[in-house]
């Protein structure tokens, strides 16, 4: 009877084992899949985002607000009262959801440690660089040069320190991709 009840607890507990290293496991294969696949897409999107030269696009809009900033100024001052000017904006078309992975992944993050945090911040502001680029496409109003001049700033500031931020995590997302499964159950 003794050793009935002995058999009874240990093959419970070799089956919860054996459940708990299978739900591990399955984690660990869905973790490798989303880094892979959240590399890729951040890569991609960093490299669109290069390729485009974004970043070189509102450096020379940015230059060219200026003058016409510096222009509006003196013609103002010229005629003793304020004018109306146009000031060129940037706003390239985006209809393509580039974060489709993310979008699918994203109530799966947390798998992924740590950088969970980072990816998710870096998605929140790529969304709302999106947003900016839309509503600067539609013809959003400023009240000023000096509105537009820093909106535009602001703008190109993100991009650039999105675009950092995507460099840092990709090397991380691939190292998550590429681990072994022992690595994971200690």
């Amino acid at each position: 009877m003794l050793g009935t009840l002995l058999g009874v607890i240990i093959g419970g507990a070799i089956g919860i084992l054996a459940n708990l290293f299978q739900a591990r496991y399955q984690d660990f294969r869905l973790r490798k899949a989303i880094a892979g696949s959240l590399a890729g897409e951040i890569e991609g999107l960093v490299t669109a985002v290069e390729r485009r030269n974004y970043l070189g696009g509102l450096d020379a809009l940015l230059m060219e607000q200026r003058m016409t900033q510096q222009t509006a100024a003196q013609v103002a001052g010229q005629q003793g009262g304020p004018i109306e000017v146009r000031v060129p904006t940037f706003g390239p078309r985006i209809t393509f959801n580039y974060f489709a992975v993310f979008d699918k992944t994203c109530d799966k993050i947390g798998l992924l440690g740590e950088v969970s945090g980072e990816i998710a911040l870096l998605y929140t502001l790529a969304k709302g660089i999106v947003e900016d680029m839309n509503l600067l496409r539609e013809g959003t109003q400023f009240p000023s040069i000096d509105g537009v001049i820093e909106f535009h700033q602001e703008l190109r500031d993100i991009l650039a320190e999105e675009i950092e931020r995507g460099r840092r995590l990709i090397p991380m997302l691939r190292g998550m991709e590429s681990e072994k499964f022992l690595y994971l159950l200690g």
